[in-house]
């Protein structure tokens, strides 16, 4: 039988508050992230959807600055919501293993 280590009850509660804490704020972070993740999409399957039908997207908005500057960042930021929702998961699991 192998023997634990006997952790104080005040460390664990502070370990487990402290996962808990990490555990919220990044899956509320990756949620937003993937709130503005699903708007674009949508926004791009709209633009997609009226190139490929009318042949234009001159009332899309596509050739604005700003949509160029999305989609050029939009390869990026998903690598980083990967990431973020890696480290939720791993907080998470030292929430419940802690």
């Amino acid at each position: 039988m192998s023997q634990s280590r006997i952790i104080p009850a005040k460390s664990l509660a502070g370990g487990l508050a402290w996962a808990r804490r990490a555990w919220t704020v990044t899956a509320c972070a990756s949620g937003a992230m993937l709130a503005l993740t699903a708007g674009f999409y949508l926004y791009l399957a709209f633009v997609s959807y009226v190139v490929e039908k009318t042949g234009s997207a001159f009332r899309t908005g596509a050739e604005s600055p700003l949509f160029q500057m999305v989609l050029a960042v939009s390869g990026p930021y998903d690598l980083c919501l990967a990431i973020l929702q890696l480290l939720t998961i791993l907080f998470f699991l030292r929430w419940i293993w802690l």
